[in-house]
């Protein structure tokens, strides 16, 4: 489950929790919908139950896109840097930016990322959100909108 592989759970669960008070939003995008289900299941098992909805604002807000942080990307074996299917990234959002944090679903994964972790730290990549909006199902809504 979520919170047995990844450092940044209990933040982002915190922001979530204290969401009516925080000025920041919690965007959980997924590459599956596996990985939304586990990450649902995670965070109502703890006592929250996050909104899912349109995110025409948070869409609006996140027109440009930015630098993503290389440490959640995923290199294959033919050197094609992209997101590894079932990882899910949650970012953290407010008015001065936004910070991504890595979340891996499994065991497996969170190996992988920490694999990783070192050797792409040069794979500088722009990220435009826009694709992420493709699918509604893509993103959930965690904290404050």
């Amino acid at each position: 489950m979520i919170r047995c592989v990844t450092p940044a759970y209990k933040k982002i669960w915190n922001i979530c929790e204290n969401s009516d008070q925080s000025d920041k939003a919690v965007i959980l995008i997924v590459n599956s919908a596996w990985a939304k289900e586990v990450a649902l299941a995670q965070f109502k098992e703890d006592g929250y139950d996050p909104i899912s909805t349109k995110l025409t604002s948070i869409r609006e807000w996140m027109t440009h896109g930015g630098e993503l942080n290389p440490s959640i990307m995923h290199i294959s074996r033919d050197g094609i840097t992209r997101f590894d299917e079932g990882r899910t990234r949650a970012i953290v959002a407010d008015e001065k930016g936004y910070h991504d944090y890595p979340i891996a679903t499994t065991y497996r994964h969170a190996m992988n990322l920490k694999e990783h972790w070192g050797s792409v730290s040069s794979a500088k990549k722009v990220f435009d959100f826009t694709e992420c909006w493709d699918r509604i199902d893509n993103a959930i809504i965690l904290g404050n909108p």
